[in-house]
């Protein structure tokens, strides 16, 4: 705000938080004998204050959920707007946030392939539909999200984007955009500049830009083949595994733990005879997103209408989500069962869900008549699993680990990556970390580590060294599996991503003597 003075005026800024600070002062303070104009002023300020709290609330909530009007955004309020204008703004903002959740519901399960992306992949997916500059690199990360190996052809990128670009501009010549009548958007002159406007003209033109880039990708991307890697482990069938789970419906396994949970995914996967993929598989760590839960479900409901038949589809870890998670992820499931949201896949692709515990998880109580006796596989079998990922479809995914410190096991891994004239590329995790977290700082290291070689640009073979300290916890299990076999990691939140390519990169974790090498 501005403060005027002799000379000019003065800018001044306040947060929020600030904001609400000074409000309590004058709450507290006393106003009983101050002029009826003055107590009315205050008044009047404490309620614009409450209001437009509310109001930034419901904007940031807008632009979390994908809202492509609320991808940036500015409101300007004059000091002297009344607080019913605000009101009124902030009930318009509700409104649309409501009418955009339920467009985001109905066109994810009329759109298949937009259940592959989060709401901030696709708000850069239409800037790139509509021309904006600087998305050039954005083709490629799309389709690295659905097929990593089929990203990594300049060809397919090519014919990706020709598909995609076709198919958008042929739904957007049968989508009209609404206009704005006179009177439809907030009043400047009322002191309101920016503001939300019509609801309905809002809704109706987000949901038909979402509508549109949901034809694109289903026409881009259903020629693309879903990825798969097949695994065989013959020792596998020499352990019985108790209930059958590759059979259609919905399977209950309980492991012990986070440690219990992977093994039973892994064990899982490995008698189905492939491995993992991101498409098939979600173990759910302290930062998953119900989004990321609800594309899972969605995928899973309608796979067999997408030539993805005969395939197990995993939500695991459920033991670490919320009470309200485990409950939506409830109601979808109840959706899908009663035969609505195109639920034939139900019958056709078996989902499993995994918790590493029993006691008090929503899902698992809701689900009892769906557990399933289920023995995973010892740990032995499971490491041929993990070998046939380091020799089949990476340069090398490996695990160092000692009883004792300075064993040599930071020096055995320097001079592997020497003798395959590979960088090494050092990547210390001291703490937990989130998803963007190991992100940015892989690619930080990579980046020092291609300089201090003397390599420019991509193509170059490297050894990822991920250095775990000895007091991290099981937190950072979901993140360490999602790195090694699925292939990278994912941010839902900032629709970022880093996977590494097979024919380039080595994967090293080394396991400090404290923590659990096992896992």
């Amino acid at each position: 705000y501005v403060v005027p003075r002799k000379v000019g005026v003065e800018q001044r800024r306040q947060t929020m938080g600030e904001l609400l600070d000074f409000q309590s002062t004058i709450v507290l303070a006393k106003t009983t004998q101050a002029a009826p104009e003055t107590r009315a002023a205050i008044e009047n300020f404490i309620a614009s204050v409450q209001w437009m709290r509310r109001l930034s609330e419901t904007l940031l909530e807008l632009h979390c959920n994908g809202h492509f009007r609320f991808q940036s955004y500015s409101i300007d309020v004059a000091f002297v707007t009344p607080p019913a204008l605000i009101r009124s703004e902030y009930i318009r903002s509700r409104e649309l946030l409501d009418e955009w959740g339920k467009a985001v519901h109905e066109l994810r399960r009329q759109h298949y392939f937009l259940n592959f992306f989060g709401m901030s992949h696709l708000a850069d997916l239409l800037k790139l539909l509509q021309a904006a500059p600087g998305l050039d690199t954005l083709p490629a990360a799309l389709l690295e999200c659905v097929n990593p190996q089929a990203a990594r052809d300049p060809d397919q990128v090519a014919a990706f984007l020709q598909r995609l670009k076709a198919a958008h501009h042929a739904a957007v010549r049968t989508i009209v955009h609404v206009q704005a009548r006179d009177g439809d958007l907030s009043p400047v002159a009322d002191g309101l500049d920016g503001g939300i406007g019509d609801v309905q003209t809002a809704a109706a033109n987000a949901k038909a830009d979402l509508s549109a880039c949901g034809v694109a990708l289903d026409a881009a991307l259903a020629p693309v083949p879903a990825p798969r890697r097949p695994v065989d482990c013959p020792t596998a069938a020499n352990f019985a595994p108790g209930a059958n789970i590759n059979v259609a419906g919905t399977h209950v396994i309980i492991g012990n733990g986070s440690q219990g949970v992977i093994d039973q995914t892994l064990s899982a996967f490995c008698r189905a005879g492939f491995l993992p993929e991101r498409e098939n598989l979600l173990v759910c760590g302290p930062h998953t997103q119900w989004e990321e839960i609800d594309n899972l479900l969605l995928r899973w409901a309608s796979a067999h209408l997408f030539g993805r038949s005969g395939r197990l589809y995993c939500l695991a870890g459920l033991e670490v989500l919320s009470y309200e998670l485990q409950h939506k992820a409830v109601v979808a499931l109840q959706d899908f069962l009663r035969g609505g949201s195109q639920d034939a896949g139900v019958k056709r692709n078996p989902l499993l869900l995994v918790s590493g515990s029993s006691e008090g998880q929503h899902i698992v109580s809701q689900y009892a008549h769906c557990r399933a006796s289920y023995e995973p596989l010892p740990t032995e079998v499971l490491q041929e699993l993990g070998d046939q990922l380091s020799t089949l479809y990476s340069s090398g995914v490996a695990v160092y680990t000692s009883d004792l410190a300075g064993a040599g096991k930071s020096f055995a891994i320097r001079r592997a990556a020497a003798a395959n004239d590979a960088a090494w590329v050092h990547v210390p995790v001291n703490g937990p970390m989130t998803a963007k977290m190991l992100m940015d700082r892989i690619e930080a290291r990579l980046a020092a580590a291609l300089t201090s070689a003397g390599l420019s640009g991509r193509g170059h073979k490297f050894v990822l060294h991920i250095d775990l300290a000895d007091q991290l916890t099981e937190s950072m299990d979901p993140l360490l599996f999602e790195l090694a076999y699925l292939g990278g990691v994912a941010d839902n939140s900032s629709g970022s991503h880093w996977f590494w390519d097979p024919r380039l990169t080595s994967v090293v974790i080394e396991a400090g003597t404290g923590s659990a090498p096992s896992n």
